[in-house]
């Protein structure tokens, strides 16, 4: 089996069906229903259905493919799911064209859209009214040929930096995320809207796991989409309501989840698949009892003569006789349990199916909600039960495990260190030599401190038992202790955001402000012809009054090759001007005094500057101490590829 960090816990409830609808009827009756997490063995079909559309009916393919937006038909398939399944089930049945008093926008926040603003263009290109968020850290510059393309598509804001570093204020916001790298609710934090309509994400690689929740709160519906050509194909989706005030209180019971529509072909909805411990036993117990009806007594004695002999030596030395012990076995006749009783352990536990149906479908519009009952025994004569969402089970300390596991593993990943997580300790008895690897019981994740010995069968000694003793290291408690006081605070990385975000903020209505005072007098240094006119201003006005000349202002836009910062309340920064047409970089000159700043702000501001940023600056032209030409600046602002981005 593949890594389970590449696979969903969501699984296909049937196969694609030959009718216009792939969802079956919410009647149906969940006895004659195929079991919950399986599907044919046929393979579904794959869909030409959205290639279809963007060849023959998409008006605005061709202006896409003029763009060079997607690089293979894979691309397309994928951004046009995100948008059926944003056009279906969240754009609110308003057009949302009209501004708020505040001026705030409806917004499309795309996350992880590659290189290019794919997804984004073609939301941009078919929802009207909605400005459309192209978020990607590997984006290309505004300075290729391509991307100059992009700045003439309407309500398309294109931002090249890591979503955690931006804030985007809206009125109604729509988050989309295309394979991205980040947790659904790191792209949420960055989204201050008064309405979040929806998210939908198309996961894929090893965040499968990682975008399963949206603060606590699982998908409202998750399907393949096999109109996507590709494996990642599954799409999962948040839907909000506008008439929940309570908050973190979202009523879905309005929504229209159905794949019943015929712009849903090809889509096959998913259930999750329950793949904990309590599933993990339960399928386990199933198991064992059809194995104990087909042993013969031979191996019924066999075993009992390997397990009485294994399980003393393996316990008594490391378990008083107080401790909490959870055993595991696959003897029906719980050999292992009438040991340890027998030899004076008094917290002794088992499991069991429950007396009812072990799984349950409940039919409450949402087919195969699976259920599993299992029953705790304390070996005495008290018997606890409990259920999955129940109470918590008693407090033990160590569990036993006599050949449970093993068999429990049969046909399965074995590679699942995540099983054994939680255990404070585990004694495992089984014929698996190579659990002992670092794959299994000696992962490093699990920190355990593993004693192995060896008991051999009576009738079989050429197939020895194995025994492994797992405790937790003790240095793992004070090592998460350590790691616990090195991590910054829950907020912190939001309120260095922030502070950076309001600091830019004010630098652009600073900015703005002198950008009007100096009216006709500014000469935006955009072209080869444009630096050579400032240079020339320059020249003539230091010709024209050697002793004060008048000042030659320039708007100068470029990406920060270098900063230089110095005590005394000045920095030098080396701009790399787009479209100049020199290669050699504008030297900018940040002097306290000019620009009106406090120590402290001053310094707040330079530490900001980073290599990449782009950054505008508006100053005058002066002469540093070898003769050089330098632009003196009186105010700037971070353009939008920088660290921390603002949106309003």
């Amino acid at each position: 089996m593949a890594s389970s960090r590449h696979v969903s816990r969501w699984r296909l409830c049937h196969p694609p069906q030959a009718s216009d609808s792939a969802e079956t009827s919410p009647s149906s009756s969940p006895d004659v229903s195929p079991p919950v997490a399986t599907v044919s063995a046929s393979t579904p079909p794959v869909s030409l259905r959205y290639l279809n559309e963007f060849v023959g009916k998409l008006h605005c393919a061709p202006a896409l493919l003029r763009h060079g937006l997607f690089p293979d038909a894979k691309e397309v398939t994928e951004s046009m799911a995100l948008f059926n399944a944003v056009r279906r089930y969240m754009e609110p049945k308003s057009s949302g064209e009209e501004l708020q008093g505040d001026g705030k926008h409806n917004g499309i926040v795309v996350v992880g859209d590659g290189n290019t603003p794919r997804t984004a263009a073609m939301f941009a290109f078919r929802m009207r009214g909605w400005k459309c968020y192209s978020v990607d850290p590997a984006m290309e510059k505004g300075t290729s040929e391509r991307s100059k393309g992009w700045a003439d598509v309407a309500n398309l804001v294109v931002v090249r930096n890591k979503i955690e570093n931006v804030r985007i204020a809206l009125r109604r916001a729509i988050v989309v995320l295309v394979h991205a790298h980040v947790t659904l609710d790191q792209a949420l934090s960055a989204v201050q809207a008064e309405q979040v309509c929806g998210v939908v994400t198309l996961p894929c690689c090893n965040w499968y796991g990682k975008q399963e929740l949206l603060f606590g709160r699982g998908p409202d519906l998750v399907y393949d989409d096999f109109s996507v050509l590709s494996d990642h194909r599954e799409i999962r989706l948040w839907v909000g309501d506008e008439s929940a005030h309570a908050p973190g209180s979202v009523d879905t019971s309005h929504a229209d989840l159905s794949l019943a529509s015929s712009v849903m072909k090809g889509c096959v909805r998913k259930e999750l698949r329950h793949d904990g411990v309590l599933d993990f036993i339960g399928d386990t117990l199933g198991e064992l009892s059809r194995d104990a009806s087909t042993m013969t007594p031979e191996e019924y004695i066999a075993e009992e003569q390997t397990m009485g002999s294994s399980v003393p030596s393996a316990v008594a030395s490391h378990l008083g006789m107080d401790t909490h012990v959870l055993a595991l076995g696959w003897h029906p006749r719980r050999l292992v349990v009438r040991l340890l009783l027998r030899d004076g352990y008094t917290n002794v536990y088992t499991v069991s199916l429950a007396e009812e149906l072990p799984f349950s479908v409940a039919d409450n519009g949402e087919r195969g909600i699976k259920r599993l009952k299992l029953q705790l025994h304390k070996c005495s004569k008290i018997t606890v039960s409990f259920e999955r969402e129940g109470e918590p089970a008693p407090p033990l300390a160590c569990v036993l495990d006599a050949g449970f596991l093993f068999r429990g593993f049969r046909g399965r990943a074995k590679k699942s260190p995540a099983f054994f997580r939680l255990l404070a300790s585990l004694v495992c008895l089984t014929p698996r030599k190579q659990w002992r690897k670092k794959e299994f019981l000696t992962h490093p994740d699990l920190g355990y401190d593993v004693q192995s010995l060896i008991a051999t069968r009576n009738q079989s000694p050429d197939t020895p038992v194995y025994v492994y003793c797992c405790f937790k290291r003790q240095a793992i408690a004070a090592l998460a202790t350590t790691e616990q006081a090195s991590k910054p605070e829950p907020g912190t990385d939001t309120i260095a955001r922030d502070a950076a975000l309001e600091t830019w903020l004010g630098l652009e209505t600073e900015l703005n402000t002198r950008k009007s005072e100096l009216g006709d007098q500014l000469v935006v240094m955009d072209s080869p012809a444009a630096r050579v006119k400032a240079a020339q201003d320059q020249e003539q006005a230091v010709t024209d009054n050697l002793t004060d000349p008048r000042k030659v202002y320039i708007q100068a836009t470029g990406e920060i090759s270098r900063v230089r910062r110095f005590s005394n309340g000045m920095a030098f920064v080396s701009l790399e001007l787009a479209g100049s047409g020199y290669d050699r970089p504008l030297q900018v000159f940040l002097q306290r005094d000019t620009l009106g700043w406090s120590l402290e702000m001053f310094a707040k501001v330079v530490s900001l500057l980073r290599k990449g940023d782009e950054l505008v600056a508006v100053g005058f032209m002066a002469r540093n101490a070898r003769g050089h030409s330098m632009l003196q600046v009186e105010a700037l602002s971070l353009a939008r590829t920088g660290e921390f981005e603002a949106y309003n």
